[in-house]
């Protein structure tokens, strides 16, 4: 028979993460992506407000202003997608958290129930090898204590997991930073966005500036750690074998 308390429980956890998730994840992300592409747009205009206006700058020498209003506002992008990761780092972290204790928590319930003989095999197909042993074997301390060490494995795995995005976004924020940083400055330096305009030889240095950055460095990491997480795996597997 169904176990009306693991019924219970299922729509209970499934409703405390939806709920946790939309109000206090949900809410927080939707107002920094609202935030991001206000950032972005403002720096996108700052751009090419100089290339429409390079003659007029170059005249009067507002070439130092325009730099300072470019990397101000490059400094509010960097700070928004800096409080954007860190809490894509925090739903990580939930959510996988989340995910690994559905393994563990239904069987948890209904443990007493099944080694007392009141219920049917519960096949939990995607546990780790020691629960379904203990669970064939009817080894209730056994599968109590390869929850404790279940539990403990997910407490270090969900946050290792997370941070590894976490490393991965951080490392790709302070690389465009800082590659966006030096391309603004060689852009206001030397007329070289009047040289531009005026030769014609390069369209939309702002686009370039903005979206080709963030792009070349978003590649550039992910293939890096593609490649150094591969090579690890292969490492870790023939020490195995």
């Amino acid at each position: 028979s169904v176990s009306k308390l693991l019924v219970f429980f299922l729509v209970a956890y499934a409703a405390a993460g939806t709920g946790v998730t939309t109000m206090v994840f949900g809410a927080k992300l939707t107002g920094l992506m609202s935030a991001l592409l206000q950032r972005s747009a403002d720096l996108r205009f700052c751009l090419v407000r100089s290339r429409e206006n390079a003659e007029t700058i170059a005249f009067f020498s507002g070439e130092a202003h325009e730099l300072h209003v470019a990397q101000s506002r490059m400094s509010l992008l960097i700070e928004t997608l800096r409080e954007n990761i860190l809490w894509s780092r925090h739903l990580a972290i939930f959510t996988n958290s989340y995910n690994y204790m559905t393994i563990v928590l239904p069987g948890l319930i209904i443990a007493p129930r099944y080694f007392a003989g009141e219920a049917l095999l519960v096949w939990l197909s995607y546990t780790q090898r020691d629960l379904g042993t203990a669970l064939q074997k009817k080894d209730a301390p056994g599968y109590y204590s390869a929850i404790v060490h279940f539990v403990g494995v997910v407490v270090v795995a969900a946050p290792l997991f997370a941070f590894y995005h976490f490393i991965q976004d951080t490392l790709s924020l302070e690389w465009r930073n800082w590659l966006t940083c030096y391309l603004l400055t060689q852009y206001y330096t030397s007329h070289s966005y009047y040289k531009l305009k005026m030769e014609n030889k390069l369209d939309n240095p702002d686009q370039r500036i903005c979206e080709d950055v963030r792009s070349f460095v978003d590649g550039t990491v992910g293939l890096l750690t593609i490649v150094v997480g591969k090579t690890l795996k292969c490492v870790a597997f023939i020490s195995i074998l």
